[in-house]
């Protein structure tokens, strides 16, 4: 009787970082059979690569897919993820997350999450994490999904919209709902500590609700209190969380924006002509210390035991939502509160005040109190509107704010208002610049670190256009820091692609190509593989990918995509 797939005359590199090697891989009932040489074997389906490289399927430390499993058509709209290779994704991250929910503050929860871009014109069919997943099994994730319980639910189902430090009452409740995830099987907790309602949690909560991650040994994920010249501040938070949890630590969106302040404007246009200069003789990147210090963080707590992770997308860029934008304080109470705040004449004005002034702050204390303006330090010119909810609105899609104010002929800070208002906050925004070489250099030494994963992050609006990470993480990464810039070789990227990612949640059976490991499997071009998207146009299948396989099943074979393939599932940790 035939086996299920045989991949002939490849050039395996399996994720260890090993050097590569000729062979074929066996594949019968979604696993790895055999990997060496099977010239008389029968199969249902021979996938040759000769000339190509077969690695481990990628797992994409880093993503929000699992807001988007209400909506219709997920073959369709998790499509760009396999084809650049991912076979699994973590999900949950940033403390943002559709469960638990309950019928308690059941308003409030869909409100905050209508701002994520989560459909919720559909009823949730599930209350608890264990009956999301169940939810998500039944309907066919596509690739495979590792989830991680976020903190955003906790809090908004135990304190609703309070906007102070937690009782012991109060963690004591979120300590069960955690352990009731945890024991769902999901692979750790995370955090967003710049987001509704995470912003509102001290150290100290923290640290006992991360206590209950150790104990099922699960990981601390977090997006920091802050990403500007106070980052060294939150990395150190972030430590102490985990260290104190006993759990390993992954830092989110790894990262340290420049302060920029008044003269940010002025650097938006200088940078055109210092890229024109860096094409003729290399310019050197723009100092940051803030980055610099915490990286020396990172490599001396691991150098004292503690299991440090750190991910970032390959773009200068971010994609959030639009309440980013505004101090903490006027998003108290949830969505009508904040939009009532903008509308009120004196309120606004307050608002706008502190989003032109604020410099970067710690420790953070008080009810005004700010990690850092996001317009204040980067400027207008690099934000855009990625997606809004109204027909009205769809023209300003893909704008900047800048570009918008000259047509309404306002300046910046109205026009933030506006848009806000007339979307109710339902607004995606992206910020940062298209990929250019010098301006890369910011953050690009990054991906050579030892502990750094790449993520995609991706943000996917019901409407309109997702960011570029969306289409083309991986091969940017692959095609452009591994070939172009050769931050390093091959087999070391594919590791920190797959077995490195595997490693740091636990996911066992995957990231590796080895007999008796589930069969995620992706074939690429070394020499071919690009990222085809751009900041304008982010939606265009990238160069290099030829097949994927997700336990055991084709899902992409020399362009041909198989939406019916339904072959991920979520993995539960323990089961």
């Amino acid at each position: 009787m035939p086996i299920d797939i045989l991949v002939r005359n490849g050039k395996i590199i399996d994720g260890s970082g090993s050097a590569a090697y000729e062979s074929d891989i066996v594949i019968e009932h979604g696993k790895i059979k055999g990997i060496g040489q099977f010239s008389n074997i029968e199969a249902a389906n021979v996938i040759d690569v000769r000339g190509k490289t077969i690695c481990p399927g990628f797992i994409d430390i880093h993503t929000h897919n699992d807001l988007y499993m209400n909506r219709d058509n997920l073959p369709k709209l998790f499509e760009p993820f396999i084809r650049q290779g991912i076979t699994t994704c973590v999900t949950g991250n940033c403390g943002w997350g559709v469960a638990p929910v309950s019928e308690r503050n059941r308003q409030l929860f869909l409100n905050t999450v209508a701002g994520m871009d989560v459909s919720i014109d559909k009823p949730f069919e599930w209350e608890s994490i264990d009956e999301f997943l169940t939810f998500i099994d039944r309907k066919g994730p596509v690739m495979n999904m590792a989830h991680l319980v976020p903190h955003g639910p906790l809090r908004m189902m135990v304190m609703g919209i309070k906007n102070t430090s937690a009782s012991q009452d109060d963690i004591l409740q979120m300590q069960t709902l955690l352990r009731e995830g945890l024991e769902a099987g999901c692979y750790g907790f995370s955090t967003g500590l710049q987001y509704y309602p995470g912003l509102y949690s001290d150290t100290n909560e923290l640290i006992k609700l991360n206590a209950i991650c150790g104990k099922y040994g699960g990981r601390y994920a977090s997006h920091l209190r802050a990403y500007c010249t106070n980052f060294p501040y939150a990395v150190s938070e972030a430590i102490e969380i985990a260290r104190k949890g006993g759990t390993g630590l992954q830092i989110s969106h790894f990262h340290a924006r420049p302060f920029f302040g008044n003269k940010a404007t002025l650097f938006y246009r200088l940078v055109g002509l210092i890229e024109a200069i860096n094409g003729i003789m290399s310019i050197p990147a723009l100092p940051n210390k803030a980055l610099a210090t915490a990286i020396e963080m990172v490599d001396e707590a691991s150098k004292e035991g503690l299991d440090f992770g750190m991910d970032m997308v390959p773009y200068i860029m971010a994609n959030t939502t639009i309440a980013m934008l505004f101090p903490p304080w006027s998003l108290i109470g949830g969505t009508d509160a904040f939009i009532n705040r903008l509308t009120d004449k004196n309120t606004w004005q307050a608002i706008k005040r502190d989003m032109q002034t604020i410099t970067p702050q710690w420790p953070l204390e008080g009810e005004r109190a700010w990690s850092n303006s996001y317009v204040y330090a980067i400027g207008w010119h690099v934000i855009r509107v990625l997606s809004v909810q109204t027909e009205e609105n769809r023209n300003l899609e893909g704008k900047t704010f800048v570009e918008i104010a000259n047509e309404r002929n306002i300046d910046p800070w109205e026009v933030v208002r506006q848009i806000a208002i007339e979307e109710k906050a339902r607004v995606m925004i992206l910020s940062g610049f298209p990929p250019r070489p010098w301006i890369e250099k910011i953050f690009s030494s990054l991906f050579s670190h030892p502990q750094m994963s790449v993520m995609c992050d991706s943000i996917l609006p019901q409407v309109g256009k997702p960011p570029q990470s969306t289409y083309g993480t991986f091969p940017r990464y692959f095609g452009h820091y591994v070939r172009e810039l050769k931050l390093m070789d091959f087999p070391e990227a594919i590791r920190k692609s797959t077995s490195l990612p595997a490693s740091r949640y636990g996911i066992k059976d995957r990231g590796l190509v080895r007999e008796g490991y589930s069969a995620d499997l992706v074939v690429l071009d070394e020499n071919n593989i690009r990222d085809m998207s751009s900041f304008d146009n982010p939606e265009v299948n990238p160069l290099g990918i030829e097949a994927v396989i997700v336990n055991g099943k084709i899902v992409l074979n020399e362009g041909t995509y198989y939406p019916d393939a339904n072959a991920g599932r979520v993995l539960r940790k323990g089961y």
